[in-house]
């Protein structure tokens, strides 16, 4: 009989490798939400693809794994890196998460929920300040932004890679660079336990706004625009 070949796309073989490395970190039974995130995020996102054709999953995973790379390695954290997509893109209540209320907080802080009547710049700048007060508040500790930095740095890559979007790479670069870059300088200062990360977050991030900034002929001012100006650009409806 002959052998029959197994075929693997690369795709799947860089899935297959980033859940080994998750996985490993709970070796001793360190990271139950990490493990129990893990699966749940798997089955929620199921067949769904990004943009590049690649398995969504492949996001959080990738995610995860640069946390890990920068010593970003407590479990609710990675919890919450895993789960940050699930409620927003899966409608999935976030009551129902298989994990702790640390994380869930997380998750809930990372979801984006507009209001009616409200502005695009009005939700943005709402859904920052839930951010930035993660800062201070004891039990999240800036898990929130941190793993929106990461969130960003991805989401960004990703678009710049495509180069399909030039206005909504547009909108985003101006959110990152007069919304989230600015929290991720308040963490690193209020967070000293986290500071080499939030240094390493932002440099990264702040060095592809730039690249991808200068490509769109792009010149961020000193000054943070109007919100007039910032409405135009956040409430276009081009893409």
């Amino acid at each position: 009989m002959a052998d029959r070949k197994i075929t693997i796309t690369e795709a799947e073989l860089d899935v297959k490798i980033r859940k080994t490395y998750i996985r490993a970190i709970n070796f001793d039974g360190s990271h139950p939400n990490t493990a129990v995130a893990l699966g749940y995020a798997l089955a929620s996102h199921g067949s769904e693809l990004r943009e590049t054709g690649e398995p969504y999953i492949i996001h959080p995973l990738t995610m995860a794994c640069r946390a890990l790379a920068i010593y970003l390695n407590e479990d609710e954290l990675i919890a919450a890196i895993l789960l940050h997509d699930v409620a927003e893109d899966n409608n999935k209540a976030i009551t129902e998460l298989p994990v702790n209320d640390i994380v869930r907080r997380a998750v809930e802080y990372l979801t984006i929920r507009p209001r009616r009547n409200e502005s695009k710049l009005e939700t943005k700048r709402r859904y920052f300040d839930i951010l930035g007060s993660s800062i201070t508040d004891p039990e999240l500790h800036g898990i929130p932004l941190l793993v929106k930095g990461l969130d960003r740095f991805d989401n960004l890559r990703t678009m710049g890679k495509l180069k399909s979007s030039p206005e909504r790479l547009r909108k985003n670069l101006y959110e990152t660079q007069y919304f989230l870059l600015p929290l991720l300088h308040k963490g690193k200062s209020l967070l000293p336990q986290y500071s080499n990360q939030f240094q390493e977050i932002t440099e990264t991030l702040t060095a592809l706004v730039d690249s991808q900034a200068d490509l769109l002929g792009i010149v961020f001012s000193d000054e943070i625009p109007s919100d007039d100006e910032l409405a135009k650009i956040l409430d276009s409806k081009k893409s």
